[in-house]
């Protein structure tokens, strides 16, 4: 069995009407994944409190290993405010310091990170140093280095996200992490300008920037591919990206060609966007799987 390990936020979304939801880019992609059939897990940490015990009353239940999990006396388990900007919109408000800032590095990570097929880890993490320190040890002992960027203002920091383009294989970003890197970076306005700016100065070999329901495009320094969204019946978005992302490494471990890697994540995050939440029960053969 084709083997992931993903690396950072685990949290509870507050919702306006006080109801609680598991989030966190990490956990969503590593819950897809493991509905794949993927071997997968996440190295991240919470609090000893009672949103602690519902994570990993969360992980049993969808047999995610919790080996990977690190218990923090003194900080809580992650959270994140919602409020609502607009009439669909919410913004977050993701709270500091929380558990997951204080994410520890184990000898035991390099035997498991040197067998696994690909290490899957975004920017939010790095907010803290003993989190990003562990991310850099981490990253010295994987192969395929999978950035999904997530960027999350105010927690970005440009320097840290242009060493992590460095280290990273696959980077995965949306129009608007786009723009904002070629604006930081210098490289222009167009996102063919900026994506190729980005392959050669950081020395990434694949780039994904996706489109919400346009789809996205699929570059690497020979090729450019084009993949449509999968049309459905929109009950919210989040979440859509990790999906696809589970999708997309689903197949891209296996060796499967591109288009096919992107059919996968395509059809995943069509009926996650479906559904409700980031990590929705469903049946993979719901989308010929």
């Amino acid at each position: 069995m084709k083997k992931i390990v993903c690396f950072g936020e685990i949290l509870m979304d507050i919702l306006p009407n006080g109801n609680q939801k598991i989030g966190g880019a990490p956990l969503n992609v590593a819950y897809h994944l493991k509905k794949l059939g993927v071997g997968s897990g996440i190295i991240s940490r919470i609090g000893n409190d009672k949103e602690g015990e519902i994570l990993l009353q969360f992980f049993k239940e969808n047999k995610l290993p919790t080996d990977l999990l690190q218990r923090d006396g003194i900080y809580p388990t992650g959270r994140a405010i919602a409020t609502l900007a607009g009439t669909n919109e919410m913004v977050y408000d993701i709270v500091f310091p929380s558990a997951w800032d204080f994410i520890a590095f184990d000898d035991t990570y390099r035997t498991i990170l040197r067998t696994t097929d690909a290490f899957v880890f975004g920017s939010l993490a790095t907010r803290n140093d003993v989190s990003r320190t562990s991310l850099y040890t981490i990253l010295e002992y994987s192969s395929y280095k999978v950035f999904d960027i997530n960027i999350r203002k105010p927690h970005a920091d440009m320097a840290v996200i242009g060493d992590l383009l460095s280290k990273s294989n696959l980077v995965k970003l949306n129009e608007v992490e786009t723009k904002l890197l070629g604006e930081h970076f210098d490289f222009g306005n167009m996102e063919r300008q900026i994506v190729e700016r980005l392959l050669e100065k950081f020395g990434v070999q694949e780039i994904i920037v996706t489109k919400g329901e346009n789809g996205g495009t699929y570059y690497n320094a020979v090729t450019e591919l084009n993949y449509q969204a999968v049309q459905v019946k929109v009950k919210d978005t989040v979440g859509s990206g990790d999906s696809f992302l589970a999708g997309f490494l689903k197949e891209r471990v296996q060796g499967a060609p591109i288009e096919k890697c992107l059919d996968t994540g395509s059809k995943l995050s069509g009926l996650i966007t479906s559904l409700e939440g980031g990590c929705p029960d469903y049946n993979i053969k719901d989308i010929g799987l």
